[in-house]
């Protein structure tokens, strides 16, 4: 007699888990891609809207700063309002700012976009990793939260190249997705 053992439980199969699985992937490789990318871009968008030094360090430390600002408040209001709504608020917020930097029409616009970028990613972040530890258990928690980690790194690693294509045959506004990127 041979014993056979149970089949793992795959990381997909819990109820709505592959939805949220699905959603929290897309952000963790979207919001690095856009990270790395934007720093291929800033020569670009200094030439283009005649900036330099500060305005245009501003560019990456505006989402950096914020994005770490509002991570533990992002991750309490999920907690109040829900992990959802907060995911969802937060997607909405990055897309609005992500779209503003593509049609601004200076450097100090394209500055506090990104600010609001970085406010929308903390509630991508933090909401996202709260959802994944609500639906998965154990083994399949695990490989939830390795599949994030490796599609942020394949976001980070990606983001200068696809950044460098896009500019090459578009101009810096393609790298910030929106209906006005191709505009020039």
């Amino acid at each position: 007699m041979t014993m056979t053992r149970e089949a793992p439980r795959d990381v997909l199969e819990p109820a709505g888990g592959r939805i949220t699985l699905s959603v929290v992937l897309l952000g963790a490789v979207i919001g690095p891609m856009l990270m790395s990318g934007t720093t291929v871009a800033l020569p670009e968008i200094g030439d283009d809207l005649n900036a330099s030094g500060g305005p245009l360090q501003w560019v990456v430390t505006g989402y950096f700063l914020s994005a770490a600002c509002f991570m533990l408040i992002a991750g309490s209001l999920a907690d109040l309002l829900g992990r959802r709504r907060v995911l969802r608020v937060g997607a909405l917020v990055y897309v609005a700012g992500t779209a503003s930097v593509a049609a601004a029409p200076n450097i100090w616009i394209v500055d506090v976009a990104r600010t609001v970028s970085g406010v929308g990613a903390a509630g991508i972040m933090a909401a996202g990793g709260a959802l994944l530890a609500a639906t998965f258990d154990g083994p399949a928690r695990t490989r939830a939260f390795a599949a994030v980690g490796t599609a942020a790194g394949v976001g980070l690693a990606v983001g200068p190249t696809i950044a460098g294509l896009l500019i090459g045959g578009l101009g810096w506004r393609a790298t910030f997705p929106s209906s006005r990127s191709s505009d020039r």
